[in-house]
C-alpha cells in the first residue's frame, strides 16, 4: 500500500489554513499546516512533504524564499505559490525546477487534487 501524499499548506489566514485542510484530508492526503515561513522551514526540516502550498506574502518571510530556502530539506518536495494576487508570475528559475503557482480563491477543487497527484507522480 502506497503512503498518503503529504501536503504542507502554509498561510497566514487561518480561515484559509482550515478550509483547504479539512477539504484535503477527505481526499486522503496529509496535510500540515503552519503559519509562517519560519514554522514552514521547522516543518520541512523534520517532515517528510510531498508538496507545499506556499501564501506569496507572510509576515516573516515572502512564499519565493521559502521555496529556495525549503528546496534545500528535501530537493524533491513541489512547492506551489498560493496568490490571490493573479497578475503574479512565478519567476522562471523556480518554474524551471518544477514549481508552479496556484490562484485563490482555488475553485475547482477536483482538479487541484488531481494537479497535486501528478506534481508528486512526476518529482518521483
Amino acid at each position: 500500500m502506497n503512503r498518503p501524499i503529504s501536503i504542507l499548506l502554509v498561510d497566514d489566514d487561518q480561515l484559509v489554513n482550515t478550509c483547504l485542510s479539512t477539504w484535503l484530508e477527505d481526499e486522503g492526503f496529509t496535510v500540515h499546516c503552519v503559519s509562517g515561513g519560519q514554522e514552514a522551514l521547522l516543518v520541512l526540516a523534520s517532515t517528510h512533504i510531498d508538496v507545499a502550498l506556499v501564501d506569496l506574502h507572510m509576515r516573516d518571510m515572502n512564499g519565493e524564499e521559502l521555496i529556495t530556502n525549503g528546496s534545500a530539506f528535501h530537493p524533491a518536495t513541489r512547492f506551489m505559490i498560493h496568490t490571490g494576487k493573479n497578475s503574479y508570475k512565478l519567476p522562471e528559475r523556480l518554474r524551471k525546477l518544477g514549481h508552479g503557482v496556484v490562484y485563490k480563491p482555488i475553485v475547482e477543487l477536483k482538479s487541484f487534487s488531481l494537479t497535486i497527484r501528478q506534481l508528486v507522480k512526476v518529482g518521483q
